[in-house]
């Protein structure tokens, strides 16, 4: 009887998993899937209106920025129908090692009888390189490419205008499935499922950033074609946009809690975050010159370990103050 009551108390003593509120989850993370939604169908229409002559590439170009920004936003924490449905690389194709957008591209050209025979392509029956915004940057970014020359519209015009129609789609559907996860698949969950959940998908989006540095720096010289952005120059604004929104996401769901159970913790994680901004500070805007100079890659290497540390704290010592375990993730970006 003795050990029944010992058992019962030490049962109940036991620490609970961090409760999150459905509300606050809702109220971070719909809006930012509403903001994608909307640029995305801006970015089709600003697709059409380039390619009918009623406004400048310069104009398409910021809205494709707008457009990845939004991406970016909610790719830090990709679970649910982002993972489900393997949304990430519809959107992104990266890295490509082998250059396989502007392959890809330029052969469906080739292949097509005219140019116009783009408009009928079905992007959902074809590679996934040709589907997204990295599609559209090769062809509004890339140097041998000037949608201001009649040749040049004539032959990219219509597979941009069914690009920015895929990410409209493509936007628009996730919205309806994320609202419609909430609502019946993750509210249903306990609380120490939803931490994980969160947590896990925190993870390995720190995960992501790192490799997406850790793959430009190379193991012996620099890599800048593996850049995520580099036709665009848009690689380290998209990276520290992403720092960003992890930094952001922490302070939402996990700094209170943290905070009242470990305060050392939680002004390490607040430290190793205003580090980061330091090192973006100390780089400017561009990784493709930041690559060329002792100072860069010295900065560079420091956002690594940075992100290094936050991926390890997240999912050691955040998750044992929050009492869950994340387990093995095999949904890292590759």
């Amino acid at each position: 009887m003795k050990h029944y009551i010992a058992t019962l108390l030490l049962f109940f003593c036991l620490p609970a998993a961090a409760t999150v509120s459905v509300v606050t989850v809702e109220a971070l993370l719909t809006p930012m899937y509403q903001q994608w939604d909307a640029n995305a169908k801006a970015f089709h229409q600003q697709t059409i209106s380039v390619c009918s002559g009623d406004s400048e590439i310069a104009e398409l170009q910021n809205r494709w920025r707008k457009t990845k920004d939004s991406w970016t936003i909610i790719s830090a924490l990709t679970f649910g129908p982002l993972v489900q449905n393997n949304i990430a690389m519809q959107v992104q194709f990266w890295p490509d090692k082998k250059n396989l957008v502007g392959f890809q591209i330029e052969r469906l050209l080739k292949t097509s009888n005219q140019p116009q025979d783009n408009a009928a392509i079905d992007l959902s029956r074809v590679s996934v390189a040709l589907r997204g915004l990295s599609a559209a940057e090769y062809i509004v970014f890339d140097s041998a490419i000037d949608l201001k020359r009649a040749e040049d519209k004539a032959q990219y015009c219509e597979l941009l205008m069914a690009v920015g129609a895929y990410q409209e789609n493509l936007s628009t559907i996730t919205l309806t499935q994320w609202q419609i996860y909430l609502r019946d698949e993750f509210t249903a969950l306990d609380d120490a499922a939803k931490t994980t959940e969160l947590l896990r998908a925190q993870v390995s989006g720190l995960e992501v950033q790192h490799k997406k540095i850790a793959l430009v720096l190379g193991k012996k010289i620099p890599q800048p074609y593996l850049a995520e952005h580099w036709r665009a120059d848009y690689s380290l604004a998209s990276l520290q946009l992403a720092t960003q929104t992890h930094q952001k996401n922490w302070q939402t769901l996990w700094l209170s809690e943290i905070q009242s159970k470990q305060p050392e913790l939680a002004t390490k994680m607040t430290d190793i975050f205003a580090r980061t901004e330091i090192n973006y500070a100390a780089l400017g805007p561009s990784l493709a010159q930041a690559l060329t100079t002792p100072m860069g890659l010295d900065e560079l290497n420091k956002l690594v370990k940075n992100f290094k540390q936050l991926q390890l704290l997240f999912s050691k010592d955040i998750a044992a103050a929050l009492d869950v375990q994340i387990g093995f993730n095999s949904n890292d970006g590759d």
